[in-house]
């Protein structure tokens, strides 16, 4: 599993965005996650958080939140 979503962290997602929390570095997930991440970055922090905001601006077509995490899925 490590292998696949690996893969689709770094080279098939167009955003990861993660969100820090007290216990985050104890957990072995989000430390891969976060590793992963940090490998693949291919933006300054500037063009990501340009993009960032320009996403949380608009309109979304699609919104998921979920309960207990921090998923919001834009569209």
């Amino acid at each position: 599993m490590r292998e696949k979503l690996g893969d689709v962290y770094a080279n098939e997602a167009e955003f990861m965005v993660i969100f820090l929390s007290e216990k985050y570095p104890e957990k072995d997930w989000p430390s891969f996650e976060f590793d992963v991440g940090k490998a693949a970055r291919r933006m300054s922090i500037e063009e990501i958080a340009k993009i960032m905001i320009e996403k949380l601006e608009a309109e979304p077509s699609n919104t998921v939140l979920n309960e207990g995490n921090a998923s919001v899925i834009f569209n």
